[in-house]
Parts: C-alpha cells; sequence; structure tokens
C-alpha cells in the first residue's frame, strides 16, 4: 500500500525558521498545519508574496512537514509553472508572514 503523505524538507534561514516558529506557537497553530495550508492556497490561486524582511545571519536550518501526496505534487508543479521553486516560495512566505505579526512578536 502507498503512503499518501510525504515528507518535504526545506532548508531556511535559521533566523527566519525561528521567528517563524515563535509566530506559529503564539498563534497555537503547527508547522505542519501552517504550510500544508499556504501549499493548497498557492495550488488554486498563485500569488508572489513581498516582504521587507531581512536576515544577515547565513545559518540555516530545516524545517520537516508531512503533507499529502497529491497536495504537494499539485503545489510543486504549479511553482515550476511560475518559474519558482517550493522552497523559494516557503522562504518568500515565512519572510510574509514574520513581517505581518511583527507586533505580535514585539509583544514578548
Amino acid at each position: 500500500m502507498k503512503n499518501d503523505k510525504v515528507m518535504v524538507t526545506i532548508r531556511v534561514n535559521a533566523r527566519l525558521a525561528e521567528l517563524y516558529k515563535a509566530i506559529l506557537v503564539l498563534q497555537s497553530i503547527t508547522v505542519t498545519a501552517d504550510l500544508t495550508t499556504h501549499m493548497q492556497k498557492q495550488t488554486q490561486n498563485y500569488q508572489l508574496l513581498n516582504s521587507n524582511v531581512t536576515v544577515d545571519n547565513m545559518q540555516y536550518s530545516k524545517l520537516n512537514i508531512k503533507v499529502d501526496r497529491d497536495v504537494y505534487a499539485k503545489y510543486k508543479a504549479k511553482m515550476i509553472l511560475n518559474h519558482t521553486t517550493p522552497t523559494a516560495d516557503v522562504i518568500r512566505y515565512l519572510r510574509f508572514v514574520i513581517e505581518k505579526n511583527q507586533a505580535l512578536l514585539n509583544q514578548n
């Protein structure tokens, strides 16, 4: 029987991952749930997310999520058709989430 989930590993800037995870913890959302929702939304209506968040830290970390195989296949195909990659899209998404929730981070 074929597993319907696939493990996706995305290499991102460690500081971006840290800030993103902190925001999700404060909102009681898991990384897997948030990124799966993002992938589904991008598949339905691709948007190039922009942000002014920059990070000088050159250390990297990995985000691991288990996502439905079909969702990821459709997402990856959509990224290819839009001349980008899943990793680049997720990094833009992390920056967007951090910028949007800066006030939440500043409260803690």
